[in-house]
């Protein structure tokens, strides 16, 4: 990060001092018309989001009905939320309106007047009287100049003479201004393309929860629009006109009937098809408070009944014409209906194993059941057709069911059961049982899948034998840059993208005493990374602990097996070892020696783990960063104040003073039961994820080792609730440098090696201060 910041004064330094400080200021002055523009183009968006809300609103004032007799009584509910729905819309759209004022419109105007775009006009005038007096000497030089030419005399040159001396030592105070002008001209720049780009962003993450809320909108219209039946309502106008009952039936006295029925039990069916899940004809006429006299019912013949969902994929199998549907049962408690003349929907055989399982148990249409061979309720041979169409009085349908209507809701009766086949009776008997029961389920197929305890026996631990809260932070994984957490209650650090590593290669890291280059030896490429594992509580140091890893690379050409050996040099620093299974071998009698299988490492690919260990660091100096948090949470406010500054006594500040930490990253997140309702206000100026409640701040300059002052980052969050203090996490990175002496030496084998190069990388693991 610090290179990129001089990119401008290696750029406009050495130019022309007049070309470059005009160039830079017309950038400014480009820069600062075309956030104008920006502004105007999102203000543009805005009002024509305002001219939208204030026709909605006048819509939320209009009435749309002249008769309130005109509106049917069972659409009510839906035109009410028709009527609402104006009103969320404008809702929604006055928040779209706002949002886009407060996150993208404002910010960008009010960039010319903060930050380093604000000390830009202090520097000018710094550079301001250097420009006047070199453009002065030049236009005096030239005069001398040329009068020098004319007349050839002593004192003639002796002016050129001073009037070069005056514009060389202007020249000179140029040269230590110019690269700080130059510095805060590329902060400004970079700010503001910044500032640009989160305004585009901030604009697809409004329109974003827009859109949500919309979505939400239809979805609540729809549902109310699903509710209105219109059978329902023909049904209720139709009954206003039915005539009275007549005074004999109030009194008791049995009433004729107005058609005649060959089946007296039969229950009155209405000629359309209509929802089971809605109310019942004989249920309207209890609204009315009209008495119902039911159908008696048939004690040797009835049963309770059951209704199921059944998925409508079945309903495509084999579905009914429109000629062959049965009228629909009107209610589930008017006793047996006699079996219409039309075939059943789906005719139930041997051959059909899904034809009684699925009508048995709902979950059996998502579950298949655990074994198919031996389910009870399969007959064990092919049902005599004989016995059944004898039993046909007693039997409506092959499946004993009818299936009134092509919705997924249905009926099922309780029947008789043919006699010839004892198995069957009592595989219908134990379905029934399930029924009553809803707790009772398919059992589902056992998992293929290996069992997670397999997974664990296959993988080898760094930390065998350590304590529990040891072994939680063992590395199982590459020590590669951690992903940022957004759960605070396991921070972990996100490390800056490292620099090229032509700039990270330190030859001290290459072993004096490994092997000579020989005319067949396989080049390899090595990297130690090291990762720093801190955790605070409060302002006292409580866990330590460094881990690496050596990861290994065959640079180039073809591999035909064999085995290299390599050595750990300074080992007696490490704790504990590990070699990777299968790839590194220890060898017998020879501590930290290792056998490398050569082809297995060509198969594995470049940057494959060798060793994992872990350092013996339990103390403070080992954490190259110290961090201190303070929280203060009220009732409508939580306030941070972070310090944090380098620990010159640590191991890396004495080996490498003059190193820095790149990637300074800093991170703390508010847990969504404390919502964050306001504007967060930090110093300096972080980046906030709304939608995680997530602050995040990125030190722009490196953070040299040998700096010894205290920096502070202030937060302050406004809140719903009263919150309470989260952890602060930080992340870092340190290239050709690492906390131990570690390295490596090639030894003589059955196949010789050498180094080409060895890089090393400290970064930063879970390096948080609890509070």
């Amino acid at each position: 990060m610090s290179d990129a910041v001089q990119v401008y004064a290696e750029a406009f330094v050495p130019a022309d001092p007049r070309t470059s400080l005009q160039t830079l200021q017309t950038r400014a002055k480009n820069a600062r018309i075309f956030h104008e523009q920006v502004a105007d183009y999102f203000a543009a968006r805005r009002e024509a989001e305002e001219a939208y809300v204030r026709s909605l609103q006048k819509l939320t004032k209009r009435s749309f009905l002249s008769d309130t007799t005109y509106l049917p009584v069972e659409y009510k509910p839906v035109y009410d939320r028709l009527v609402a729905e104006l009103a969320e819309a404008a809702h929604a759209h006055t928040t779209l309106e706002r949002r886009i004022l407060r996150d993208c419109e404002e910010p960008l105007r009010a960039a010319p007047n903060h930050g380093e775009w604000a000390k830009i006009k202090r520097h000018d005038e710094t550079l301001a009287p250097i420009m006047k007096e070199i453009n002065a000497l030049e236009s005096q030089l030239a005069k001398d100049q040329k009068k020098f030419d004319s007349k050839k005399t002593g004192a003639a040159q002796a002016k050129v003479t001073n009037t070069q001396q005056s514009l060389a030592r202007a020249v000179g105070q140029w040269d230590r201004h110019a690269p700080l002008v130059a510095g805060a001209y590329e902060r400004m720049d970079r700010g503001r393309l910044t500032m640009l780009r989160d305004a585009a962003r901030q604009l697809a993450r409004v329109q974003c929860d827009f859109a949500k809320e919309t979505y939400d909108m239809a979805r609540n219209t729809g549902h109310t629009a699903q509710s209105f039946d219109p059978e329902r309502e023909v049904l209720a106008f139709a009954h206003k006109m039915r005539p009275a009952p007549r005074s004999g039936a109030l009194r008791g006295a049995p009433s004729e009937p107005s058609e005649p029925s060959e089946a007296p039990h039969q229950v009155p069916r209405m000629p359309s098809r209509t929802s089971m899940r809605r109310t019942s004809l004989p249920q309207l006429r209890r609204t009315h408070d009209e008495p119902i006299v039911p159908p008696a019912r048939d004690q040797a013949t009835s049963s309770p009944r059951f209704s199921v969902p059944l998925p409508s994929a079945l309903f495509h199998t084999s579905q009914p014409r429109a000629s062959e549907m049965a009228p629909v049962q009107e209610t589930l408690d008017e006793g047996p209906v006699e079996a219409p003349p039309s075939a059943p929907f789906a005719r139930e055989s041997t051959a059909s194993p899904f034809s009684r399982e699925m009508r048995g148990s709902p979950q059996a249409f998502d579950q298949a059941p655990y074994n198919r061979a031996q389910s009870p309720w399969e007959p064990s041979q092919p049902v005599d057709e004989s016995s059944r169409a004898a039993d046909g009085a007693r039997m409506p349908s092959d499946a004993g069911m009818h299936f009134a209507t092509r919705r997924a809701t249905t009926q099922f009766s309780d029947v008789p059961l043919p006699d010839a086949n004892q198995d069957e009776a009592a595989a219908w008997e134990h379905m029934r049982m399930q029924l009553r029961n809803s707790s009772i389920g398919v059992p589902s197929p056992p998992s293929g899948r290996r069992d997670r305890s397999e997974y664990r026996k296959t993988s080898y631990d760094l930390l065998e034998g350590a304590s529990p809260r040891e072994e939680a932070w063992a590395p199982h994984a590459p020590l590669s840059p951690p992903p940022i957490a957004a759960a605070a209650a396991a921070p972990t650090s996100v490390p800056a993208p490292a620099p090229p590593l032509a700039s990270a290669f330190s030859p001290a890291t290459i072993s004096t005493t490994q092997m000579s280059p020989v005319a067949h030896a396989v080049p390899l490429s090595a990297r130690i990374v090291e990762r720093v594992n801190v955790m605070w509580v409060g302002s006292a140091l409580t866990r330590v602990m460094v881990v690496g890893e050596v990861r290994l690379s065959i640079l180039a050409g073809a591999v035909d097996g064999g085995r290299a050996r390599i050595a750990l040099s300074n080992a007696d620093q490490l704790e504990k070892v590990a070699a990777h299974p299968g790839l590194v071998y220890e060898v017998v009698g020879a501590p930290d020696l290792y056998e490398v299988d050569l082809a297995e490492l060509a198969k594995s690919g470049s940057d494959t783990v060798a060793l994992r260990y872990q350092l013996r660091a339990s103390d403070a100096r080992a954490a190259p960063l110290l961090l201190e948090p303070k929280w203060r949470c009220e009732a409508q406010q939580s306030s941070l104040l972070v310090t944090y500054r380098v620990n010159n006594a640590s191991l890396l500040a004495e080996r490498a003073p003059h190193a820095a930490l790149s990637g300074v990253y800093f991170s703390v997140a508010i847990p969504p039961e404390t919502p964050v309702v306001g504007s967060v206000l930090s110093q300096p100026v972080g980046d906030w994820d709304p939608d995680a409640q997530q602050l995040a701040w990125q030190r722009a300059a490196s953070l040299p080792l040998g700096d010894g002052e205290a920096h502070k980052i202030l937060a302050r969050f406004p809140v719903a609730a009263q919150g309470t203090p989260q952890p602060v996490s930080v992340a870092w990175q340190l290239t050709a440098h690492t906390v131990s002496d570690v390295g490596l030496e090639a030894r003589a084998g059955a196949h010789p090696i050498v180094f080409a190069s060895v890089h090393r990388e400290t970064v930063a693991g879970k390096y948080f201060a609890q509070p």
